[in-house]
C-alpha cells in the first residue's frame, strides 16, 4: 500500500526475496526439457560448447538464448588434466555466468572443486579430460555431470523430485566400460595399421573371412541383386578396415578386395575375376609401392 504522505510502500521486496520465495519450491539444477538443457559438447580442435538452456541456482534463474564456446588451454606434453565447465552465481556481482575452468595437468589429476558459500554457488555441467599431448578434444573427452545431485541436478518441484544419483552412476560406469573398450580397440587397429604401413608385403596373405585374423572387429554383408558387399570394421569405432564386392555375371564372378590405412588411403586392392566355364582366374593387384600385376592361374 502507498502511504500518501511518505510516498513510500509500506512493504518493498527486492530481487532476493523472490529469489528465495522460489528456492523453497524448486530445487537447484538445470531444467530437464529439453535434454540438451546447457549440455556441453566438443566442436572442433581445443573448443568446447555450450547449448541453450535454463538452470535455477538458489531460486535465481539463468537463460542461455544463444550458444557459447571456450578455448581450451593446450594440453602438457605428458601430464593429464581435467577442466570443468560451471554455472555460477555471484552475488555481490549480482549475475550469473557459465565459466570454463582450467585444472592442474598431474599423473593423477583432481577435478577443479565447486565454490559454494554465502556470496558465491556453483553448478558443475561438465568435466573435460584433456589428454596429455592430444591434438584436439574428443566427445569422449567430456563427461556430462548434469543428471549427478551431488554437483549439479535437475530442477523438481517441492512435491515432485526426481533422485537421478543411482542413474547417473550407472551411465557413468557403463561410459568408462565403453570409452575402455573404445581405447584398447583404436590402439590395437592402429598398431595393425601402422605394422602394413610399415611392409605392405604382410597383406599378401590377408584372409578377409578369418574371424581371428583382426580382433576387435565386426564384419557386416549387405547383398543388392548380383552384387555381395562385405565388411570389416571396428566394432566400436567403426574404422573401415577392409572391403569385399563380389559380382556375379553370368558364369563371370569378379571379386574385389580393398584393404585400408587408418586415413582411410586405400593400402592394397585385388581383383580376382573366375570364369565358371573353364575354370581359370585372371587376378589383379594394385597397392602402394607395387605395379600392376596381372596373373592367370588354373583355378584349383
Amino acid at each position: 500500500m502507498l502511504d500518501e504522505g511518505t510516498g513510500m510502500y509500506d512493504r518493498t521486496y527486492n530481487a532476493y526475496d523472490f529469489a528465495d520465495f522460489y528456492a523453497s519450491f524448486f530445487s537447484d539444477g538445470v531444467f530437464p526439457n529439453p535434454s540438451t538443457n546447457l549440455h556441453v559438447f566438443a566442436e572442433d580442435n581445443f573448443r568446447v560448447g555450450v547449448r541453450i538452456g535454463s538452470a535455477l541456482i538458489n531460486g535465481h534463474r539463468l537463460g542461455l538464448k544463444s550458444p557459447i564456446s571456450f578455448e581450451v588451454d593446450r594440453p602438457h606434453a605428458t601430464l593429464r588434466r581435467i577442466d570443468v565447465v560451471v554455472i555460477q552465481l555471484n552475488k555481490p556481482l549480482r549475475r550469473m555466468d557459465i565459466l570454463h575452468k582450467t585444472g592442474t595437468p598431474a599423473s593423477a589429476p583432481q577435478v577443479p572443486p565447486l565454490i559454494r558459500n554465502e556470496d558465491i554457488w556453483e553448478l558443475r555441467l561438465a568435466e573435460i579430460n584433456v589428454r596429455a599431448n592430444t591434438s584436439s578434444i574428443l566427445t569422449s573427452d567430456i563427461t556430462d555431470t548434469r543428471l549427478n545431485n551431488l554437483v549439479c541436478g535437475l530442477v523438481t518441484g517441492a512435491i515432485d523430485t526426481v533422485d537421478t544419483q543411482v542413474l547417473f552412476d550407472q551411465l557413468h560406469a557403463w561410459f568408462e566400460e565403453q570409452k575402455a573398450e573404445w581405447e584398447r580397440e583404436l590402439r590395437y587397429l592402429q598398431e595393425w595399421f601402422n605394422s602394413i604401413k610399415n611392409d605392405l608385403s604382410a597383406l599378401t596373405h590377408f584372409n578377409f573371412d578369418n574371424d581371428f585374423e583382426l580382433p576387435f572387429t565386426r564384419r557386416t554383408t549387405n547383398i543388392d541383386g548380383n552384387t555381395v558387399t562385405a565388411e570389416i570394421r571396428g566394432s566400436i569405432t567403426n574404422i573401415l578396415v577392409a572391403d569385399r564386392v563380389t559380382t556375379i555375371e553370368g558364369t563371370q564372378v569378379t571379386t574385389t578386395v580393398r584393404i585400408y590405412m587408418s586415413d582411410g588411403e586405400l593400402a592394397r586392392s585385388t581383383t580376382s575375376v573366375t570364369n565358371l566355364e573353364n575354370n581359370r582366374v585372371a587376378t589383379d593387384i594394385t597397392g602402394e609401392g607395387h605395379s600392376n600385376l596381372k596373373e592367370e592361374v588354373l583355378n584349383i
